[in-house]
């Protein structure tokens, strides 16, 4: 029921995770995560199998409105009820990075650094970030605060960029020496 607040204060609080496939799996198996709370020490529970259509999962979260949103680096996200069920697709997008604000709008960060907004209906917002360029740069992560602020990581540039949601220039640059 999306709206069973238990599930939706979990969303709320979680914080990001990263899926990472093994090498030449084909197959990809995810299931949604139970409060730890309810769980006996050192045990996860599968309470849903997702029917992904790609084995390129570059990022996936959990929504305010307990849906969880899966982004493919060959294109397209996703949208899960809880109980495994497809229930939005969006294809034009390339994500290698995936995050969410406080409101259920998608932070999507695709290959060449190019940082979107789209709204929990999966409408594309018309607001742009001044992030550094894939090749000046390299890859990175995207993570998003509390506050709503959006940082951008690259690898090579060593460096993290924050943004505000309206995006624009960043608020500031955090060096990063390791």
């Amino acid at each position: 029921d999306p709206e069973d607040a238990h599930p939706i204060a979990i969303a709320q609080t979680a914080a990001d995770f990263k899926f990472f496939p093994h090498r030449g799996d084909k197959e990809i198996e995810l299931g949604i995560l139970r409060d730890p709370k309810s769980l006996p020490k050192g045990t996860l529970s599968l309470l849903a199998e997702f029917p992904l259509s790609k084995d390129t999962v570059m990022g996936m979260v959990l929504t305010p409105v307990n849906r969880i949103a899966v982004g493919y680096r060959d294109g397209g996200i996703e949208i899960f009820t809880v109980d495994g069920s497809l229930n939005m697709i969006l294809q034009d997008i390339q994500v290698w990075a995936l995050s969410i604000l406080s409101d259920g709008y998608l932070v999507v960060r695709d290959r060449e650094n190019i940082v979107s907004l789209y709204t929990p209906t999966l409408e594309k917002l018309d607001v742009s970030f001044n992030t550094t360029p894939w090749l000046k740069a390299g890859h990175g992560d995207l993570a998003v605060d509390g506050e709503d602020n959006i940082y951008v990581s690259y690898w090579l540039a060593r460096k993290i960029q924050v943004f505000s949601r309206e995006g624009g220039k960043p608020l500031r640059e955090i060096a990063c020496h390791g």
